[in-house]
């Protein structure tokens, strides 16, 4: 096997370390290759269990290849925090940075998934690091940190020889909220023990006010605090995505009044398990955002009584969408009330004139068949996943035929989450 295949063949194994730790143990050859290949030992995925000498190893091995870096501090097997009390967690931490900051000239991407308490050893270790010139990406994200955290209140300058970084999200930072870049800054993503740690709406938008290269924007669970009469409406111009997760039908409300984003063309909207109506902030979309290109919708809970006309005109007012992933459900988690209507309407001429793509459900061989005969001639591309309906050999004609129209793309995904899609004409299975 050529030496390019077998080390292409590896690259798509680099998010599991036991798997190239096991490749120089085969034979000399496969040693040789895999050790002389930096970019196989560039992806440093770091837990409370990783060897401190193999760390180093595959450091080495990494040569002058920009660095990957995830430090995850959390019980595998629970899924939970490793608690402040355990004897060795934060020795282990400190020993881990050690490991890596003489390399941070070569950081490009620096994940950290942990409690709290390790924010002093992190702004610590991120000092010491200085500069890190290529760093782009850093993300800090706890879940469920423990409470009685004592504050932390770091130096406010450690961004300034951080010159590449221009992506953070963030769900805790061990950092003044004034450390951060904006300026610089193209994406950014916030979690909600940020946005409820004493943010309020102003601070944020006086500190975004003058992003002018924020081009992405993400929300996750909760938005800055918003009290009072006296809120600054934010202006983002060069933001083309945004991104709200977990929202309360109130908070979306408040991002059609005080955030404005005049250029916005991708919307991506997930609300689980919620038990408001978000209909009236779904009718406000094409208002507030008329240039939308791409609208993604994952698990939006309506009340059955919005199947109908109200869903039908929300549908006809995006005359430029080009992509569309739906996943409307109704109270009980069924989705095939909606596809209906949706189905229902799909042939009229007016109906998502421009759509190329479409992210739908694993539905009846009915619903599928009728949805393409029906579907915008323009169509092209049609991505299939089924969180509700298991796939069987009955849906497999279904979709061979389906090819046999020009130039139309298939993916059938397995699963809830929808694959991203590239070229035409081609039947993927996941």
């Amino acid at each position: 096997m050529p030496v390019e295949v077998l080390t292409e063949i590896w690259a798509h194994n680099k998010s599991h370390p036991s798997v190239l730790g096991r490749i120089p143990q085969v034979c000399r050859t496969w040693k040789d290759l895999a050790t002389d290949t930096p970019t196989l030992w560039a992806n440093l995925y770091i837990t409370e269990s990783t060897d401190i000498p193999l760390l180093r190893t595959w450091i080495k091995r990494s040569k002058e290849t920009d660095l990957n870096i995830s430090i995850n501090f959390r019980e595998a097997a629970y899924g939970r925090w490793l608690s402040q009390d355990a004897p060795n967690h934060s020795q282990k931490f400190v020993a881990i940075m050690d490991s890596l900051c003489p390399f941070s000239a070569r950081w490009y991407r620096f994940e950290v998934f942990g409690p709290d308490y390790l924010a002093v050893l992190l702004r610590t270790a991120l000092v010491s690091a200085l500069p890190i010139p290529r760093l782009a990406f850093l993300s800090i994200i706890p879940d469920e940190p423990p409470s009685g955290t004592p504050a932390v209140v770091p130096t406010n300058t450690i961004f300034q020889n951080c010159p590449a970084l221009f992506d953070i999200e963030i769900s805790s930072y061990p950092l003044p909220w004034d450390a951060f870049p904006f300026q610089s800054l193209t994406a950014l993503t916030l979690g909600p023990t940020v946005v409820q740690n004493s943010l309020t709406w102003n601070t944020f938008a006086q500190a975004l006010e003058d992003s002018r290269n924020l081009q992405s924007i993400g929300f996750t669970g909760a938005l800055p605090s918003i009290r009072g009469h006296d809120h600054l409406a934010l202006t983002l111009p060069a933001v083309s995505s945004l991104s709200l997760a977990l929202l309360r039908a109130s908070d979306l409300q408040h991002i059609s009044s005080y955030l404005l984003l005049p250029q916005l063309t991708s919307l991506a909207l997930s609300l689980p398990h919620q038990e408001d109506d978000f209909l009236p902030f779904l009718q406000q979309i094409p208002l507030h955002f008329p240039h939308l290109l791409s609208l993604e919708i994952d698990e939006v809970r309506l009340h059955e009584e919005a199947v109908g006309d109200s869903l039908h005109s929300f549908f006809l007012q995006f005359s430029v969408l080009t992509h569309l992933s739906l996943d409307l459900r109704d109270k009980e988690g069924n989705t095939q009330l909606f596809w209906r209507s949706l189905i229902h309407h799909a042939h009229e001429q007016h109906f998502l004139p421009a759509l190329k793509k479409i992210d739908v459900p694993l539905l009846s061989i009915q619903d599928l068949l009728e949805l393409r005969q029906q579907a915008n001639r323009h169509l092209l591309t049609i991505v299939v996943y089924h969180p509700d309906y298991p796939l069987t050999f009955d849906h497999l004609p279904v979709f061979t035929t389906w090819l046999v129209d020009n130039t139309r793309s298939l993916v059938l995904h397995r699963g809830p989450k929808r694959p991203s899609v590239r070229g035409s004409g081609v039947l993927h299975i996941h």
